[in-house]
């Protein structure tokens, strides 16, 4: 996964009814994504790091990205967190999971041929029946 290192051309606001932030849509980001992976069951996106919002219960959710994986047998909905969110310590979806570190990745400087992309993050995900 790629994020961009700045977030300039992120207005704030998701593709949602729901989503009363004022701001603008930004006319580039459509809010999902279908991808398939390639023969090695690698995958690769670019997105922005999305921001922190407040739930109508008044908890602030850090900022994550929400991942629904289908294989040939099973089915996965998780979410990917950005290591270093202080909201994260007190997330209660985050520190539901049996194992929450799995859930977090760190973001790193790219190597060189992905210089432009910003930062890179590694997420593995694995279904137990493929």
């Amino acid at each position: 996964m790629r994020v961009s290192r700045s977030g300039s051309q992120c207005r704030g606001r998701y593709r949602h009814p729901s989503d009363k932030n004022p701001a603008p849509l930004d006319p580039n980001f459509r809010g999902f994504a279908r991808l398939v992976t390639d023969t090695s069951g690698r995958y690769r996106f670019r997105t922005i790091k999305p921001g922190r919002y407040r739930t109508a219960g008044g908890d602030i959710r850090p900022p994550y990205i929400h991942f629904t994986v289908e294989g040939r047998f099973d089915r996965l909905v998780t979410q990917l967190y950005f290591a270093g969110e202080p909201e994260n310590k007190t997330d209660r979806w985050l520190n539901a999971a049996p194992r929450p570190e799995r859930l977090v990745a760190a973001l790193q400087t790219p190597p060189p041929h992905l210089k432009r992309c910003g930062l890179v993050a590694h997420f593995d995900i694995v279904l137990a029946c493929g």
